[in-house]
């Protein structure tokens, strides 16, 4: 089974591959101002080695481990020495884009909206547990929320300021290589419905199982006497 990658997805406008540097845009002090929107980064558009270098650094473990990919690149550079999130934003290749067009794909057959992983993460910031973050997040609202009763939405904050993200407009004013990002809380993810998580998986056996096909037929292609059933000359002495 793949490792699910963090901080990728694609843009559901015009089906883009992109890496989300910032899941929404904040001033200075880290405010958000613009919750429904996001910074995001092409890697195809990117020279070659750069493209390289960025998407070792998403790989990362430090991006990995990280709830926002800004941090990783803030503390790593790109082969020529820059910082590469100040490399990013100084050459133009932070995009804003509406968190409502980008979807994260963690896996080949698994995808969550932006905007519902920013959701998650604001009512796990005010305080609520998983399973009334869990009702308050199902689209099915003709059926009764699984578990206990549904958290009443005026009881979440309308919003809940992230701590120390700092806004694009403020980046190139860190004049060193390395600026220290202020501490932001770490918030577990929520766990997937055992249901999801099945149909994740058949997902990814049947792509599994595709790609199977695909080598095999390669394979064949290739040398015919491979095929199965099929007998193979025997080598001359």
């Amino acid at each position: 089974m793949a490792t699910p990658i963090k901080h990728v997805g694609k843009n559901t406008a015009n089906g883009a591959k992109c890496v989300v540097v910032f899941r929404q845009v904040t001033d200075a002090k880290g405010n958000v101002v613009e919750a429904d929107q996001a910074l995001v980064a092409y890697p195809d558009t990117l020279p070659l080695t750069e493209h390289q270098d960025i998407m070792r650094i998403v790989e990362s473990e430090p991006a990995q481990q990280s709830a926002n990919l800004y941090e990783a690149l803030n503390r790593d550079t790109v082969t020529n020495g820059a910082n590469a999130l100040q490399w990013l934003h100084s050459n133009g290749y932070l995009k804003k884009v509406a968190t409502a067009d980008i979807t994260l794909t963690p896996t080949a057959s698994y995808s969550v909206p932006l905007a519902d992983v920013n959701r998650i993460v604001e009512l796990q910031a005010a305080g609520l547990n998983e399973q009334q973050i869990s009702n308050m997040m199902q689209d099915d609202t003709n059926q009764p929320p699984r578990g206990h009763s549904m958290v009443n939405a005026n009881d979440v904050p309308t919003k809940v300021a992230e701590p120390g993200i700092p806004a694009p407009e403020v980046l190139a004013e860190a004049a060193q290589p390395v600026v220290e990002a202020p501490a932001e809380t770490v918030v577990a993810p929520v766990a997937l419905d055992p249901t999801a998580q099945a149909e994740a998986m058949l997902e990814q056996a049947k792509e599994m199982i595709r790609q199977a096909e695909e080598l095999k037929a390669a394979a064949i292609d290739l040398d015919p006497s491979v095929k199965p059933g099929r007998v193979r000359p025997k080598a001359k002495a």
